[in-house]
């Protein structure tokens, strides 16, 4: 199934007296570059998030944030972060001192910042509490995670189907190269004896030796084989589109394979009506190159 690299999802679930929320986005990106944020006291468990995202997605710029709210103040215990109040008290009063500024640290001042206390459950065991914490939040991610690949999975078959409609496009220009090729090359080769009889006015030329030179024109100007590969990439861009697998990287350099192919008939063709093909062929595998820069 084909997916793209931009998505977003947000799961919430209240049980008992917390508040579970996941929420993810992403775009696009050349690999995994995965973000995660959550509340100082959920950090034990970030790694394990990490993990559980990371088996859904592969590429993408992906920014994850989950937290748990505490719906009832029974049995939280608050204590205050000396450490942090200290360091920061002293900071205040280093930049004070330094650029000369006056004014005093007061009870608002530090109150302001929620650093300042540190929540707890009262009497009960850190590491079991973690552990309950955990068994609910999974489901949350998990479930939050299977409505983003889903709505990955949506936009990604728009891609798919905007993706086909090009190919069927390149597809059909193709044909009308192939229909024009014959005629190009019997024109090169007329245009070839004109030049040698009118070069050689009155001198005779050797058929043979002209022949020859027409025969390795022919060899010049012959797109035979660019129009097989070209054949054989428009297929297997069409098979990678039905792959349930990450094909972002994969198509991507089919693509180029693609557009290297139409370059070479474009510059083998000395025939108007095949280099305005080869125009409309290049526009139309550009828009699939910015398409596909967006697919997992």
């Amino acid at each position: 199934m084909l997916k793209s690299m931009t998505g977003f999802a947000r799961q919430k679930a209240t049980v008992g007296e917390k508040i579970y929320t996941f929420e993810i986005k992403s775009v696009n990106s050349k690999a995994l570059d995965l973000t995660v944020k959550c509340n100082r006291t959920l950090m034990p468990l970030e790694e394990k998030v990490r993990q559980i995202v990371s088996s859904f997605i592969s590429r993408g710029k992906v920014d994850v944030y989950f937290s748990v709210e505490n719906l009832s103040s029974d049995g939280m215990a608050l204590s205050l972060n000396k450490e942090f109040v200290s360091g920061y008290m002293a900071v205040l009063n280093e930049i004070k001192e330094t650029y000369g500024l006056k004014g005093e640290i007061t009870l608002d001042t530090i109150a302001r910042k929620s650093e300042i206390l540190l929540v707890r459950s009262a009497d009960v065991d850190e590491n079991e509490e973690m552990a309950k914490t955990w068994v609910e939040l999974e489901k949350v991610v998990t479930e939050g995670m299977k409505q983003f690949v889903a709505m990955r999975a949506v936009e990604g078959e728009n891609l798919k189907k905007d993706l086909i409609s090009r190919l069927d496009t390149i597809s059909g220009i193709r044909d009308k190269i192939e229909e024009f090729a014959p005629k190009a090359l019997q024109a090169a080769k007329e245009r070839v004896r004109e030049r040698i009889n009118k070069l050689l006015e009155g001198v005779t030329v050797d058929e043979t030796r002209l022949l020859t030179e027409c025969a390795i024109l022919a060899d010049k100007t012959d797109i035979s084989e660019e129009f097989v590969r070209l054949s054989s990439h428009i297929q297997q861009v069409r098979d990678l589109l039905e792959a349930d697998k990450p094909i972002g990287r994969t198509i991507d350099h089919v693509i180029q394979e693609m557009n290297r192919e139409v370059n070479t008939i474009g510059s083998k063709a000395n025939c108007l009506d095949i280099l305005n093909l080869v125009v409309e062929a290049k526009g139309e595998i550009e828009k699939i190159r910015e398409q596909i820069q967006n697919i997992e």
